[in-house]
């Protein structure tokens, strides 16, 4: 038996890209340096996050103590912004993000035996990871070379990484 569920288009010029939901509401982000969120999922509004002029991969929520509750979105020219409300953007400092000019192509957060940190993936085999989603320290993936990182997934408590073609495990 199919579970009774409709989908409702939403017209705009809004191309949505990525799509966390935290503090009670759903915030996007997209490949021209916009946002937009909405309470119900169906009522967007757009903001520009008009911290950096870069297109935006993925975008994570956290929860919890020691500076967390906040939104951080990644971009594909190496660069951060974190939110608390998707609404009011800013900036994270290059000098706290190893990525140089690299894409950060995904970010999760993950609580449990990870303990409660994001991490984020990208380009030329590049991790990083931080318990405040503004200062980051790089992760040793050397066995990877330079392969693209596409996509980081939290299972069981556990980080999981997708490359181009294959799936990686701890």
């Amino acid at each position: 038996m199919e579970p009774d569920i409709s989908w409702t288009h939403i017209t705009g010029s809004f191309n949505p890209y990525a799509i966390a939901f935290g503090n009670r509401r759903f915030v996007a982000v997209d490949s021209a340096s916009q946002s937009a969120y909405s309470t119900n999922g169906i009522s967007w509004t757009e903001v520009s996050m008009g911290v950096l002029s870069t297109g935006y991969n993925d975008i994570t929520y956290s929860t919890g103590s020691s500076g967390k509750n906040r939104f951080v979105a990644v971009s594909n020219s190496g660069r951060m912004s974190t939110s608390v409300d998707g609404t009011l953007w800013e900036y994270i400092s290059a000098e706290f993000v190893p990525f140089d000019s690299s894409s950060i192509n995904g970010i999760v957060f993950g609580t449990g035996s990870f303990g409660g940190r994001y991490a984020a993936v990208g380009q030329a085999g590049k991790a990083v990871y931080s318990s405040n989603g503004i200062t980051w320290a790089t992760v040793d993936l050397t066995t990877l070379g330079n392969q693209t990182i596409r996509t980081i997934l939290m299972v069981a408590g556990q980080p999981h990484l997708r490359l181009i073609n294959q799936y990686l495990a701890p």
